[in-house]
């Protein structure tokens, strides 16, 4: 989970906002809850990155690279 974790924390409220579609307008309790889960796993996701990050050290000290289309030669990067 780690070697993903920014990518976990982009992404997440939008794959949240868009199961959040599926749920019908006449139940706003349940699109609360869920909305509420969603905000709590974001949060409990990104615990790590305050308990690893080292206050002297200079430069980036989260990043992710990945390969999106290597044929291409086309990849991915967040810092």
């Amino acid at each position: 989970m780690s070697d993903h974790l920014l990518s976990l924390l982009i992404f997440l409220p939008s794959a949240g906002a868009l199961v959040l579609l599926l749920f019908p307008e006449s139940q706003p309790r349940a699109i609360k809850a869920f909305s509420l889960l969603v905000a709590l796993a974001e949060l409990a996701a990104s615990l790590p990155l305050w308990t690893r990050f080292t206050p002297g050290r200079i430069g980036f000290q989260f990043t992710e690279n990945a390969d999106w289309i290597p044929s291409l030669g086309i990849s991915c990067s967040f810092c």
